[in-house]
């Protein structure tokens, strides 16, 4: 996970919140920070979420919070032939 990296959200602080309000985009608290999965973020939109993050979002349709989005997206399934999640949302 890294901080967010996006143009809007530097120039818009409520950018990422937003996306998070809109179910796009999800984060986690560590410290005084939060953080956005660079993962989720696509370079050839500008650093826009993925369309296909917000659907796994949505069909966890907040059964999970940030911490648990994230593990989930880091550990293997066995659904996926042993492969993380993340290497789909990409």
């Amino acid at each position: 996970m890294d901080r967010l990296a996006c143009p809007d959200a530097n120039t818009h602080p409520l950018q990422a919140e937003r996306w998070k309000q809109e179910g796009q985009l999800f984060s986690v608290r560590h410290g005084q920070g939060e953080y956005f999965p660079s993962y989720g973020l696509d370079p050839d939109r500008q650093y826009r979420p993925l369309a296909t993050l917000a659907r796994v979002l949505r069909v966890f349709d907040e059964t999970k919070d940030g911490w648990r989005l994230a593990f989930w997206f880091a550990s293997v399934n066995s659904w996926l032939d042993g492969r993380r999640p993340i290497h789909f949302a990409v």
